[in-house]
């Protein structure tokens, strides 16, 4: 566990996601709650006798456990999102914007994949870095400026129970790079969400990712 502690944090406290005292107890009240209500289930589970009361305490079970594996990933997860921010933080001071820009670390922007639904041909993009209410991605056609866009985000790599949210965008601005056009949009709305939070989109994306694929 130290070893996995110090490849994640690079051996440096600065980088680590637990800022705090009070964040080490409620890691640890977390962890220990769920620990002893599956030892509780698993006690039930050896004393039965009914198969179908055994099959029901084992479900319980692992649903405790399933909670507890992906509340670890979201530390996980808030770990790569906080040390992104800071860099961001560092490097963008004296820009202005009304929300925090995340950007992404390449392994993440090889999992999300922006599918643009347009009328000539479906345009697949990679997203650089995201907002509450906007995203930068790479495209391989150019985008108008001022034009509304309709388009799924999502990660293929979890195709037997894949995940993926239709949005409605505005093309804020499209410029040439060398990859392609890198596109910033701002989004208008995600089906079937009352309101737009792009951050909640791609965190549910990755551990969803996590929970299927796990390391």
């Amino acid at each position: 566990m130290l070893e996995r502690c110090r490849k994640i944090c690079g051996e440096s406290p600065d980088s680590c996601v637990i800022e705090s005292k009070e964040q080490v107890i409620c890691i640890a009240d977390m962890v220990l709650n769920k620990i002893m209500g599956l030892q509780g289930l698993l006690d039930f589970a050896l004393e039965e006798s009914e198969v179908e009361k055994i099959r029901e305490h084992l479900g319980n079970a692992k649903k405790l456990l399933d909670d507890l594996v992906e509340w670890v990933r979201f530390i996980q997860i808030a770990h790569d999102l906080k040390t992104i921010y800071d860099l961001s933080v560092e490097t963008k001071t004296n820009e202005r914007r009304r929300f925090r820009r995340y950007p992404l670390p390449g392994g993440y922007q090889d999992l999300l994949e922006i599918t643009l639904s347009g009328s000539d041909a479906v345009t697949r993009a990679r997203v650089i870095n995201f907002s509450k209410k906007g995203m930068l991605f790479i495209s391989p056609l150019p985008l108008v400026v001022g034009s509304v866009v309709e388009g799924r985000i999502s990660i293929p790599q979890v195709p037997a129970d894949r995940q993926e949210y239709a949005f409605m965008a505005k093309v804020v601005h499209c410029r040439s790079v060398d990859e392609g056009y890198r596109v910033g949009v701002e989004l208008q709305r995600f089906a079937g969400a009352d309101e737009v939070d792009c951050f909640k989109v791609v965190y549910n994306l990755i551990v969803h990712y996590l929970i299927h694929n796990p390391q």
